[in-house]
């Protein structure tokens, strides 16, 4: 009797003595792997909370729950995570603790953001716990899920819409704007570099964009450097939807004209060229290289510069490189011909495509309102026998 009370003693001591602790963590830290064999209040999509020495270091989701283990993804960082750290989880992911400790917690822009694409309903992808080899099929086969989510992204995220439309008001002020960009920027920035692919798609600065980001790949796969390799591939796909929607698509449908090498001196005023911004719909066929006859906006420089940029930022979770941006536009400013409306026009669909292309690669995108009327809709720019057109299909 006294050995059967002893046993029992030592295993309820031993019971208490092992918590919930953390047994893995991926490189990044952001994915960790904790035990759950004394927590009987964890749930897949509940909230978790991670303790080191007794103070709070960071709090996020559960994703899996295997046998005695459970992945969790953290969605707030303060220090990065060990093994052994405490786990505390939540089986009501919205009781009113957990918002507290959200509200105490304070969470950066950047951890908000991480939280949203760790809300309900989205799905969750990290690029360092991937196989290699699944890396492209992830990227090949979210193809059609770009297209829909770019043609549609308008109607389904009206800020898009009031941030494309904010090049509307930039449209009232463009002569001003235009002849001071021209007068202070393009005049004393006159930076130009030799040709590096002399072909009608990469002239000046797109060239060497196209030849980084190529030797970036190779350099990637030799090293099997995942993310590399990620980011790459995303910017490849930002850059072609770049051309099609921004340069086949929106240049055609506004077919606006450019304005005039310098709006302050009449001796440049040469036709097609104008000092009238609001001339619009001079309709073409699509151009398939560059022609400076009504193609001002929007702007496929800058669309493709910070749709590449943003790629690049939300990979990285970093703000570097969008200085490949501004070298890409900084160089060679007097060869574009542009309306400052066109260049923010430009960089909104290039943002705009790059959140779509990240955002399907990796799963964040919240599960479809039902108030949509469109869906599972895309629209394709095609050749045809006379001419150029788009098709479009949609399901109501």
């Amino acid at each position: 009797m006294r050995a059967c009370l002893l046993l029992l003693l030592l295993y309820s001591a031993a019971a208490f003595a092992d918590p919930t602790t953390v047994l893995k963590t991926s490189p990044s830290g952001k994915t960790l792997t904790f035990s759950t064999r004394n927590d009987t209040t964890i749930a897949v999509g509940g909230h978790f909370r991670l303790f080191r020495d007794g103070q709070a270091i960071g709090w996020g989701r559960v994703l899996k729950i295997s046998g005695d283990t459970a992945l969790g993804r953290l969605t707030r960082m303060d220090v990065t995570p060990q093994v052994g750290d405490q786990v505390e989880t939540d089986l009501d992911s919205t009781s009113s603790a957990d918002s507290e400790d959200r509200k105490s917690a304070a969470p950066s822009k950047s951890a908000r953001r991480r939280a949203w694409e760790l809300s309900e309903g989205a799905r969750i992808y990290n690029i360092d716990d991937e196989k290699k080899e699944h890396l492209f099929n992830r990227v090949f086969f979210t193809i059609g899920k770009d297209f829909e989510e770019i043609t549609l992204g308008p109607f389904r995220h009206p800020t898009w819409s009031l941030w494309f439309l904010g090049s509307g008001a930039l449209m009232v002020a463009d002569r001003p704007l235009t002849q001071f960009w021209q007068d202070v920027f393009e005049r004393n920035l006159d930076v130009n570099i030799p040709t590096l692919l002399d072909t009608p798609f990469t002239a000046g600065t797109d060239g060497y964009l196209i030849a980084g980001l190529l030797g970036y790949y190779i350099t990637s796969m030799a090293t099997d450097h995942r993310k590399g390799q990620v980011a790459a591939s995303l910017s490849f796909k930002a850059i072609i939807y770049s051309y099609l929607y921004s340069h086949l698509l929106l240049k055609t449908l506004f077919a606006r004209n450019r304005p005039v090498s310098r709006i302050s001196d009449p001796a440049t005023h040469v036709a097609p060229f104008t000092t009238n911004p609001f001339e619009f719909f001079n309709f073409h066929a699509p151009y398939l290289g560059s022609d400076s006859r009504a193609t001002a906006f929007p702007s496929f420089h800058w669309t493709m510069f910070f749709a590449v940029g943003r790629v690049l930022q939300r990979v990285y979770d970093s703000y570097w490189p969008y200085l490949i941006t501004v070298l890409g536009l900084g160089i060679d400013l007097n060869a574009h011909r542009h309306w400052v409306s066109d260049m923010y026009g430009g960089a909104v669909t290039g943002i705009g495509i790059a959140d779509v292309v990240y955002n399907n690669f990796m799963g964040n995108w919240e599960k479809e309102d039902k108030s949509k009327v469109l869906k599972n809709a895309a629209l394709f720019p095609v050749s045809l026998p006379g001419g150029f057109g788009a098709y479009f299909t949609a399901r109501f």
